[in-house]
């Protein structure tokens, strides 16, 4: 997880020390699984690569297959339904499947309390909301998409798993307070929501430029003195978009996040309408109206399977 830019924030505020070493005492990836993981998300795996790592560690490949949503006349038993699978979902979604997958599996082991099942129902409704946004940015990609979904929520799900007591007492702060402070958050945990999630991405392979661009989508970190790529700014930007159209606002509030995506532009003087944009809206729409039925993040086909499972309320 090293690395200059990480190393510079760490070494300035004490949150951030304090949020890197929470996650890695509580999501431990092991370097064999964090290097596929990386090699897919950077377009450098291949199948094979993926079906060599999958029969010896704790992912499980089932997900992909579900994820693939292979006919019946598609599913050859094996190592065949995998491949099968990776190759109709790419490497690099192959890798997102996994990672929110293997996240999924780690929360449900540490046992968390009551209020896991609309947690998890939550944030796939919400992955499924940024791949929506990402089909239509190709600035950004499905992949990018569901991932700063994920992303939205991976840092409250750690804390909801492992410190039950003070998760307890921020969900009571957030029914008392209409707007939740960085001081309140500090307090609580003694650190940052956005620290942990922007942690948790780098655990799993997926790269400095993207875990950045999620935490400049904070807004409470400084670019000026990091050296983050392009494509941070990116990811900063469809962040802003996922969070406006979940809240029900049609674009961010930034001009600059605003027009990022040339193909997602809102109508400007003398324009009419844009109609990729106004088809998601349509999907958006239809998502809030019937929340995703993707289960691919769990390691039972349903809920109820997956409480029995772990013994969970």
């Amino acid at each position: 997880m090293a690395n200059e830019v990480l190393d510079c924030v760490i070494s300035k505020d004490p949150t951030w020390h304090f949020a890197y070493h929470y996650v890695r005492k509580h999501f431990d990836v092991p370097s064999h699984i964090y290097r596929l993981l990386k090699a897919g998300w950077m377009g450098e795996a291949q199948p094979m690569d993926y079906v060599k790592i999958l029969g010896f560690s704790r992912l499980n490949p089932s997900c992909l297959i579900q994820a693939a949503e292979l006919s019946g006349a598609e599913m050859v038993k094996g190592r065949g339904a995998v491949e099968r699978a990776i190759t109709f979902l790419g490497t690099r979604f192959s890798s997102v499947v996994l990672g929110i997958h293997l996240y999924t599996s780690l929360f449900l082991r540490k046992k968390p309390p009551l209020g896991w099942r609309s947690f998890l129902e939550e944030m796939i409704n919400t992955v499924e909301l940024g791949y929506r946004f990402g089909a239509h940015a190709s600035l950004l990609g499905t992949e990018a998409g569901a991932l700063i979904g994920f992303a939205s929520h991976s840092g409250l799900g750690i804390l909801m798993a492992t410190d039950k007591e003070r998760y307890k007492e921020y969900m009571s702060l957030r029914r008392t307070k209409p707007k939740i402070a960085p001081k309140d958050e500090i307090e609580c945990f003694g650190c940052e929501l956005y620290q942990l999630s922007t942690l948790v991405l780098q655990q799993l392979g997926y790269g400095m430029d993207f875990a950045m661009g999620v935490a400049l989508a904070s807004g409470r970190l400084d670019d000026f003195e990091l050296n983050v790529g392009k494509q941070a700014y990116v990811y900063e930007a469809a962040a802003k978009w996922i969070v406006a159209l979940k809240d029900g606002k049609n674009y961010p509030a930034d001009l600059k996040h605003r027009q990022m995506f040339g193909e997602l532009k809102p109508p400007g003087p003398g324009v009419d309408r844009n109609q990729r944009l106004e088809v998601l809206y349509t999907e958006v729409g239809k998502l809030k109206a019937h929340p995703s039925q993707w289960v691919w993040h769990l390691p039972k086909p349903d809920y109820d399977l997956t409480r029995d499972m772990f013994r969970l309320q």
